[in-house]
C-alpha cells in the first residue's frame, strides 16, 4: 500500500470468507466474549481476493472470523488486498 493510499474496506458475508489455517479455541472464545460485550471490533481481518471465482481468503484474522460466525454474524467488515492466482 502506498503512503497516501487508504485501505480497501468492505462488508462481506461471513460465509464467503475462506479460512486457510486452523484456529486456537481459547483465542476464539476470548474474541467471542469481547464481541458479545462490545458488539464491534476495530481491526478487521485482512482478506486476499483473487484466484478462481474471485475468492476471499482470510490472510490475517481467522480467529476473528470464526468468532463472528459462531455468534451468528451474517456480515463482517474486512480489509481487502490483492491475492495472486495460483494458476
Amino acid at each position: 500500500m502506498q503512503k497516501n493510499e487508504l485501505p480497501q474496506l468492505e462488508i462481506v458475508p461471513t460465509r464467503r470468507l475462506i479460512l486457510h489455517e486452523d484456529v486456537e479455541e481459547y483465542r476464539v472464545s476470548r474474541i467471542m466474549a469481547r464481541l458479545e460485550a462490545d458488539r464491534s471490533r476495530r481491526n478487521p481481518p485482512v482478506v486476499g481476493r483473487g484466484g478462481r471465482g474471485n475468492r476471499d481468503i482470510v490472510l490475517d484474522g481467522a480467529s476473528r472470523v470464526s468468532a463472528a460466525r459462531r455468534l451468528g454474524f451474517p456480515h463482517m467488515l474486512v480489509q481487502v488486498v490483492p491475492y495472486p492466482s495460483a494458476t
